[in-house]
């Protein structure tokens, strides 16, 4: 049948290259509530493991939806070795604190806002600190870990599953394989490598950010923000078929 007049035929839809294999799908949504339940199971064997030394100053790992309850109560004085300079601080804030996560005990921490004059330089100074103390309210000067170990205690399951050629439980429960001859250790530490680096920076920071120039602040902010993005969320915009980990490790993510 032939077309009207003044009316067009209509074109065909343009064939796709010869030769050109459809992309992989992301799996999103499977990736990330994967990601949640196996971050879950490692914050529950690193807190089993972390629970008889929480009044020696470790601290239990917060899952990623969490309840934490804080008590605090003001002190008149700061104990014995707490605090450097003591004797000529003024406080603004200091209180003893007892926190519970998910109503489990998880230490207790002095919190002290306070200035003091610097003996060499004569400078009026501002400091924040939060020094884990035992039940006999002694110092213990661990730093948070917690989440950093999260991430390893990810990674290193992550690796010594894929290398059995089995899989995670996140990953079982939602559906998604791993495939080809790749290395495991490698993938895990691209895949978590940034994440852990991020949580052992906040950890080991020793001027809390709360005393940062505004300036280092914003700066610090946006440029973690960005990275972030950058590794995790643009691989999926500008999809290539798999994330970058899997295939500079030699993986293929697969629903199973």
């Amino acid at each position: 049948m032939t077309a009207g007049r003044g009316q067009r035929a209509a074109t065909p839809p343009a064939a796709p290259p010869a030769g050109t294999v459809p992309l992989p799908p992301r799996f999103l949504v499977r990736r990330l509530l994967a990601f949640a339940l196996d971050h879950t199971l490692a914050v529950i064997l690193v807190g089993l493991a972390t629970m008889p030394f929480v009044n020696q100053g470790l601290r239990l790992p917060q899952p990623l939806l969490h309840l934490r309850t804080v008590t605090c109560n003001d002190l008149t004085q700061p104990p014995d070795g707490v605090l450097d300079h003591p004797e000529t601080a003024q406080f603004t804030v200091l209180r003893l604190c007892e926190s519970r996560l998910y109503g489990l005990p998880n230490g207790r921490e002095i919190v002290a806002v306070y200035s003091h004059t610097d003996a060499d330089t004569a400078r009026r100074l501002t400091r924040m600190v939060r020094v884990p103390v035992d039940p006999a309210l002694r110092p213990r000067r661990v730093p948070d870990l917690s989440a950093a170990i999260v991430f390893v205690v990810m990674g290193a399951l992550g690796a010594g599953l894929t290398a059995r050629a089995s899989r995670s439980a996140g990953m079982a429960l939602l559906g998604l394989r791993l495939t080809g001859p790749g290395h495991p250790i490698r993938r895990e530490v691209l895949r978590l490598g940034p994440l852990t680096l991020l949580a052992l920076a906040s950890a080991l920071n020793p001027v809390p950010v709360l005393l940062w120039p505004f300036a280092a602040v914003v700066g610090a902010v946006a440029a973690t923000v960005a990275l972030l993005l950058g590794y995790y969320v643009w691989p999926l915009w500008r999809w290539r078929g798999q994330m970058p980990w899997d295939r500079w490790s030699g993986h293929t993510l697969t629903a199973s």
